[in-house]
């Protein structure tokens, strides 16, 4: 995260397992981004349980103004838009 660009006092972490729909460390980094900031992540699979909790989680975002950067499948959401409801579907398939 630190060679993306992120802060390390910035980097948060869940521990939570399984199929919940939130994370503690992540409903608090969401509720710290503002217009402009951009969520980095490692995995898209990290961020949500299943393609209808990525696809609402994106849509708040990009509501809000705010981007996503996805490391290990190399998303970046400013530029490719159209991609992240294909990826999304993948990165959480069984």
């Amino acid at each position: 995260m630190t060679r993306a660009g992120v802060y390390a006092a910035d980097i948060r972490m869940d521990h939570s397992g399984g199929a919940k729909a939130s994370s503690p460390q992540l409903d608090a980094v969401t509720a710290r981004l503002r217009v402009g900031d951009t969520l980095t992540i490692t995995r898209l699979d990290r961020l949500g349980r299943s393609v209808l909790h990525l696809i609402t989680l994106r849509g708040k975002s990009r509501e809000r103004g705010i981007e996503l950067k996805v490391l290990a499948q190399g998303i970046d959401t400013s530029s490719e838009r159209a991609m992240f409801g294909m990826l999304s579907v993948r990165a959480v398939s069984v």
